[in-house]
């Protein structure tokens, strides 16, 4: 496994993040203020950048191929809101409003 050591910090992150994901390749930069929720359905291939204050929810699951980099802020949700139940959330009853 290739590592990128222009910062020690973003190897500091990555390897306390690394095991937390389903699969993860080389060569991996993980910036400052990065969130990553249900690390678990994450799947990294080698040569990706995880831009500053990017957050990602992999319930769904994720895969970032190759040679991929995030710019800053950038959000990934592989998850929503039920809008077809209104008992659910206050959203709901809005957006059912809106269907009918």
């Amino acid at each position: 496994m290739r590592l990128n050591f222009s910062k020690p910090f973003k190897i500091i992150r990555f390897l306390l993040n690394k095991h937390r994901f389903k699969s993860c390749g080389d060569n991996i930069t993980i910036a400052s203020g990065v969130k990553i929720f249900k690390a678990g359905n994450l799947e990294i291939r080698s040569n990706v950048r995880l831009g500053e204050g990017t957050t990602i929810n992999a319930s769904g699951g994720v895969k970032i191929g190759n040679n991929v980099s995030f710019a800053r802020e950038v959000l990934i949700w592989t998850s929503s809101h039920n809008y077809y139940s209104p008992e659910t959330l206050p959203f709901d009853k809005q957006f059912n409003l809106m269907l009918k």
